[in-house]
């Protein structure tokens, strides 16, 4: 396998910054690096957990009546 194709970098279509409190941003550093990873790894993994909770939780409370008149005006 040519080297050129293990060393090429990944490809992220899309870059946002992001302002953190400075003990949240103390807190992915610590556990970015205990985990092994990026910082940008570690808040992309945390973001793609985060959709798929919405995906699975709180998107389908938006088909109750009830609640949709409770969250809009």
């Amino acid at each position: 396998m040519p080297t050129e194709n293990l060393m090429k970098p990944k490809q992220h279509p899309f870059a946002m910054t992001l302002r953190l409190q400075n003990e949240m941003a103390e807190e992915v550093e610590n556990i970015a690096y205990t985990l092994n990873l990026t910082r940008a790894a570690f808040i992309r993994r945390c973001i793609r957990r985060g959709l798929e909770h919405a995906r699975q939780h709180e998107l389908p409370l938006l088909k109750n009546k009830q609640v949709l008149e409770a969250i809009r005006p």
